[in-house]
């Protein structure tokens, strides 16, 4: 088989815009309070609770006119947790058998969206919860169990996990009319995000042999910031990369791709691109450092006539969607289309058609 690929941008109406913003963890009743538990094997349960404070770092698909939110992604976190401390009696068919007492020291953590971007309801500000992840990968609890020694290391042993099936991570915008301006808009920002983290490690329980001790941390993490939504989001990168005013058709490089759609791949001027290539009879689309800025729609064609491109199925597409979700960074693979000469062209919206 034979393929081609050829190269338009489009305009569209539609816009969304990828930003980041870093959001700080409330002091809020109920919120950033984790309830951890301590199971010793059945010999006994030991439970405390750890405030959390600190920031997100997070990245989002947002619409500057309506504040709609459709992609979120938790890039990382740098969180602290207050000490935990656990004693008490353990016991074999309600018999004491020795105690406990552990505490830890430097407990933190961090977030994490395991396969970005993640997909969230523009009317409910919801994404599904299992898509991220929190993680304790800071700290020790140390002390002694059944008579022997307990340090555990969580910087090697984290306690993670993702959000359970069922669940939603939420994000709301509300624009903030002072501080916006005629060149971007302003919103505030509000994550709820309810936590869940387990892992398990091993103690010596000397004659009951070894003891797996479960670690479990519920909870519900609240954050808040601000982001800043340029209006046309492509000349903010076209005045950023030296180019300003630049046409979002032109090619001011003269590689082959649009101002535009070099942009929207996520790629820097004036380095020349190649972010397409053929395998075998695939189609792959890479992304470059800063990831889909924009919706991208992949086409393709049997022939080169006039209006004979479509989009490409999603059922052929590794992301499974079609227009790609700003956000994507790993390769797209486009496979298994039929037909002896295959072409492909891949557009993106002109955020200046929204406005």
């Amino acid at each position: 088989m034979r393929s081609a690929v050829s190269l338009l941008a489009l305009v569209s109406s539609l816009q969304a815009n990828l930003v980041t913003s870093t959001l700080t963890v409330v002091n809020e009743v109920g919120f950033n309070i984790l309830d951890v538990e301590l199971d010793f094997g059945g010999f006994g349960v030991a439970y405390d609770q750890t405030s959390l404070s600190g920031t997100l770092d997070i990245r989002i698909t947002i619409d500057p006119n309506s504040g709609d939110i459709t992609t979120l992604e938790l890039i990382s976190g740098d969180l602290d947790a207050t000490p935990l401390s656990f004693s008490g009696n353990l016991l074999f068919n309600n018999f004491p058998i020795g105690t406990y007492n552990a505490t830890s020291s430097n407990l933190g953590g961090t977030v994490d969206t395991t396969t970005p971007p993640s997909i969230v309801n523009p009317l409910t500000g919801e994404s599904p919860a299992e898509d991220h992840e929190f993680i304790f990968n800071e700290g020790t609890i140390t002390g002694t169990a059944l008579g022997t020694t307990v340090n555990e290391n969580f910087a090697t042993n984290p306690v993670a996990g993702n959000g359970k099936v069922g669940d939603f991570v939420c994000i709301l915008s509300t624009l903030n009319a002072a501080a916006s301006t005629s060149s971007l808009k302003v919103y505030d920002l509000t994550l709820e995000f309810p936590a869940f983290a387990t892992n398990t490690f091993p103690v010596d329980g000397g004659s009951f042999g070894t003891v797996n001790v479960s670690s479990l941390a519920l909870g519900v993490l609240k954050a808040e910031g601000q982001v800043a939504v340029p209006l046309n989001p492509y000349l903010a990168w076209a005045s950023a990369n030296g180019i300003p005013n630049a046409p979002f058709t032109a090619d001011a490089n003269n590689d082959g791709f649009s101002n535009g759609l070099t942009w929207a791949l996520g790629y820097s001027h004036p380095t020349p691109i190649c972010p397409l290539a053929i395998q075998n009879t695939d189609f792959i689309l890479t992304p470059g450092p800063d990831g889909l800025q924009t919706t991208l729609t992949i086409e393709t064609s049997t022939t080169l006539a006039a209006n004979s491109f479509s989009s490409a199925p999603s059922a052929n597409i590794s992301t499974s969607s079609n227009p790609l979700a700003p956000g994507q960074f790993s390769p797209v693979t486009v496979s298994n289309l039929a037909g002896p000469t295959r072409f492909f062209r891949i557009s993106a919206p002109d955020p200046a058609a929204a406005n």
